[in-house]
């Protein structure tokens, strides 16, 4: 049998080629999940060509854990590019040594890690659930510095998809991240056909026979969101601003909301220029929307995301939440949301409404919810008292891929 030559390793030096590269590995980890799911041994060739990305993304001489690469302007930018390797790593591990070596090698790195299995085998149960509503990012998928380069591991795919088809009716992937642009299709290793995305928070899907859809926006609306949108557009194409593209999630104009980096996990930029821009949206916002009646800003301390609202129930208005998305994608889709179990995942309060909305009309829906800190613990706990609490995606992906296999 002939092996393939692995490609010459090529030095990642700038921001463009690092992307370039994190795009070329969703290719290869697709094709592998889906030789997997088809019963075949991926080819060789993928753990060859993701090995050649790894050396590419090595930490620079000199700087430490850091690699320096190179911005549009000669500019120079550190980042810590350690998730992308981990995860690269851990699919070098699930394609040459096996499903296995990969959970052993979990069980090293995660204190208590089958202990944390036990645990969730005796949550979930034999049951087959209608819906399974999941968050992707710090829920299925470990936060990354940029999301361009948050692509999604073949082992995670795998085991996401498995559990997709041997236990559940409805898989819908629901995330803040819009569709395209970059989006949840362009860092997704699942193969289509597998899940239902719902993006931009649900206000926008895709569904598994490749049908678009979107909630409908006021006409007034629409026009404001295009103007706060050209805005921004004007003010991260000034020079000193164009590293707000480049860093975490960049500028992400998505169905019914923006968002805007204005740091990355890496603190790659100074605390004032950081402020100046919030400074900077906070006026355009309020130039467009000066009674704050259109438009809600969150800051979450890496991005600012501008909501807009919709009208609630009792007269007012309300930021669109992950409770308004499942509502809408049952209306859409067919969800029967009446017909329980349902399982929902996620790592925030921002998902709480999901799992209350997929209970909403009595069916029993389970929750699980990762990486969370003791006072979003006891924020959680006060909404929903049964929830499951794991410690990382990793984790919980590997519980679903156990749990499809042994359901």
């Amino acid at each position: 049998m002939m092996h393939a030559s692995p490609p010459a390793p090529q030095d990642i030096e700038t921001l463009a080629q690092l992307f370039a590269a994190m795009e070329a590995t969703q290719a290869i980890r697709t094709t592998a999940v889906r030789e997997i799911l088809d019963g075949r041994t991926p080819d060789p060739a993928h753990a060859v060509h993701l090995e050649a990305v790894l050396t590419g993304l090595a930490p620079t001489p000199g700087q430490g854990a850091m690699t320096q690469l190179l911005l549009p302007d000669g500019r120079t930018l550190n980042v810590d590019l350690a998730q992308e390797r981990k995860e690269l790593s851990k699919d070098l591990i699930f394609l040459q040594s096996g499903e296995q070596a990969l959970m052993r090698h979990l069980a090293r790195e995660i204190d208590g890690f089958d202990d944390h299995l036990e645990a969730g085998r005796r949550f979930l149960g034999d049951r087959q659930f209608n819906c399974f509503f999941t968050d992707r990012d710090g829920t299925v998928q470990s936060y990354h510095g940029r999301y361009a380069t948050a692509v999604q591991s073949a082992s995670s795919a795998v085991f996401l998809c498995r559990f997709a088809m041997s236990r559940t009716q409805s898989p819908i992937m629901l995330t803040s991240a819009p569709l395209r642009g970059p989006g949840i299709l362009d860092v997704t290793a699942i193969p289509s056909g597998l899940f239902v995305y719902g993006a931009s928070k649900g206000r926008e899907y895709l569904d598994r026979a490749g049908n678009r859809g979107a909630l409908p926006i006021p006409p007034r609306k629409k026009a404001l969101l295009k103007a706060l949108n050209e805005r921004l557009l004007a003010l991260v194409h000034q020079p000193e601003n164009e590293v707000f593209t480049l860093i975490g999630s960049g500028l992400q104009c998505k169905f019914g909301q923006t968002t805007l980096a204005r740091q990355d996990m890496d603190g790659s930029v100074a605390g004032d220029r950081s402020a100046g821009l919030r400074a900077a949206v906070r006026d355009i916002t309020a130039s467009l929307d000066p009674a704050g009646e259109h438009f809600r800003i969150e800051d979450t301390g890496l991005d600012l995301e501008i909501i807009l609202t919709i009208d609630d129930e009792a007269g007012g208005i309300k930021d669109f939440d992950k409770g308004d998305a499942v509502a809408y994608l049952d209306r859409c889709l067919g969800l029967g949301i009446e017909n329980g179990p349902h399982l929902a995942c996620g790592d925030t309060p921002a998902d709480i409404p999901m799992a209350l909305a997929a209970s909403a009309r009595g069916a029993e829906t389970l929750a699980i919810f990762v990486g969370c800190d003791d006072l979003t613990r006891d924020m959680i706990r006060g909404k929903l008292p049964s929830a499951l609490f794991l410690p990382s995606p990793d984790v919980l992906t590997a519980l679903l891929g156990e749990a499809a296999r042994n359901g």
